[in-house]
């Protein structure tokens, strides 16, 4: 697939973003026979953020069927419970590794460039 065009502050915008990415080693290099074409879309807050399109490989991907828990259910096991306790953190997605077989399913392409993200990713 071919990346979508984008103009020159769209493009350095989405370089800086991919640099940080493989800094923190979010992304590598891919030999993946795929790829899915990236956007950039600005925030509310004017802050610049970078999607990938994976409406054609979500087009291939068997959904798993299976029953969700009820919220009472799950409730009801924590009823002689003392303590509870929240973690909330920050781009938690990117915490999970994924199989190498999933990295390269999550290969990118952009004008300049194209990777794969180790981590899970939200979306």
């Amino acid at each position: 697939m071919q990346p979508y065009k984008t103009n020159a502050p769209e493009r350095a915008a989405i370089k800086e973003i991919v640099r940080e990415w493989r800094e923190n080693g979010i992304v590598s290099d891919t030999r993946s026979p795929y790829a899915s074409p990236v956007l950039l879309i600005k925030k509310k807050t004017g802050e610049n953020r970078l999607v990938i399109d994976y409406r054609r490989l979500n087009s291939q991907t068997i959904k798993d069927k299976f029953p969700l828990s009820k919220i009472d259910d799950i409730l009801e096991q924590f009823h002689d419970c003392s303590f509870f306790t929240t973690l909330d953190l920050t781009h938690g997605y990117l915490q999970i590794p994924l199989t190498e077989n999933a990295k390269q399913k999550t290969a990118f392409i952009t004008p300049d460039e194209t990777g794969q993200f180790e981590r899970m990713i939200f979306g």
